[in-house]
């Protein structure tokens, strides 16, 4: 069984679409099953689209922009999720300049790496879900046999 599904989700093809498949299978630690998502509707319907891809315990959605630049991205990510039985959703900040990247490493050294926070709304640039922990996340999704 594949160990992880990645799914993009978009209104429209884009060339970013081939870059973030490709950045995500070469940095990635975990065998992963990729997904495009390309229909008309709004970020949220195709959003929601993405959630019913694939049948891994662990689902990650991101954005159609991504480019994955870290080596063990999904290992730092799914790391989150089993330290902490009772996480069911882990993501990241999205940082766009070099400058933002220096000061949130600066800040991070300082502060417990392994902080769990509670978020009424998280950005979806790359999130990775345990949908055995999470049924209600996606109703129609393969992987819920609560539906």
């Amino acid at each position: 069984m594949r160990d992880l599904d990645v799914a993009l989700y978009a209104h429209r093809p884009h060339p970013m679409h081939d870059i973030a498949e490709d950045s995500a299978r070469a940095h990635a630690y975990s065998q992963i099953e990729f997904h495009r998502i390309v229909e008309p509707g709004t970020a949220h319907v195709n959003a929601n689209r993405a959630t019913r891809t694939g049948r891994a315990r662990y689902f990650c959605l991101i954005d159609e922009d991504v480019e994955f630049l870290t080596n063990g991205w999904d290992a730092y990510l799914l790391g989150v999720l089993e330290r902490d039985p009772g996480v069911g959703l882990a993501n990241c900040a999205e940082l766009k300049t070099p400058e933002e990247r220096a000061g949130y490493l600066e800040r991070t050294q300082r502060i417990d790496q392994h902080a769990v926070l509670e978020l009424s709304w998280a950005p979806a640039y790359v999130m990775v879900i345990d949908r055995e922990r999470t049924p209600w996340f996606c109703s129609g999704c393969p992987h819920n046999t609560s539906t």
